[in-house]
C-alpha cells in the first residue's frame, strides 16, 4: 500500500476516534492488530485496545497536527507517523492535553500494528 492509501486509512482511524464510531475503527484494525506503549509496557490486543478506547476518550476532542509516511521496500509495509493533540473536556481544553505520536503500520488497507508515545 502506497503513502496517499495508508494516510487516508489514518485519517479515517483519527476521524472515526474522534467521532466515537467504534464499529468503523474495528473495520480498519486487521485481525492480528496489537498496540504497544513503550512508556508503559503496555500491550493490548484488537478488542482491548477498543475498549480501553471508548472509554479513554469518551469526552474527548482530538486534533490531528501532523501526518507522515514511510514505505519499506523490503517488507512492503507502509508505516505512517502521526501527531495528534487530544483535549480530555472538549469544554474547557486546559483541563488535560495531551500529545500523542503514533507509528502505524499499514498493510492492505488495514492497520496491523501500532506504537504510541505520549506526552
Amino acid at each position: 500500500m502506497y503513502e496517499k492509501e495508508s494516510k487516508e486509512v489514518v485519517r479515517k482511524f483519527w476521524r472515526c476516534i474522534s467521532s466515537k464510531q467504534w464499529n468503523e475503527i474495528s473495520s480498519l484494525l486487521s485481525e492480528e492488530f496489537e498496540i504497544y506503549s513503550p512508556q508503559s509496557k503496555m500491550t493490548m490486543g484488537r478488542d482491548e485496545f477498543l475498549s480501553f478506547n471508548e472509554k479513554r476518550f469518551k469526552n474527548s476532542t482530538l486534533e490531528l497536527l501532523n501526518i507522515n509516511h514511510d514505505f519499506d521496500q523490503w517488507d512492503k509495509i507502509s508505516t505512517v507517523i502521526t501527531q495528534v493533540h487530544a483535549y480530555a473536556n472538549p469544554a474547557d481544553k486546559k483541563i488535560s492535553e495531551t500529545h500523542i505520536i503514533s507509528f502505524f503500520e499499514v498493510d492492505d488497507e488495514k492497520i496491523i500494528s501500532l506504537v504510541e508515545y505520549r506526552t
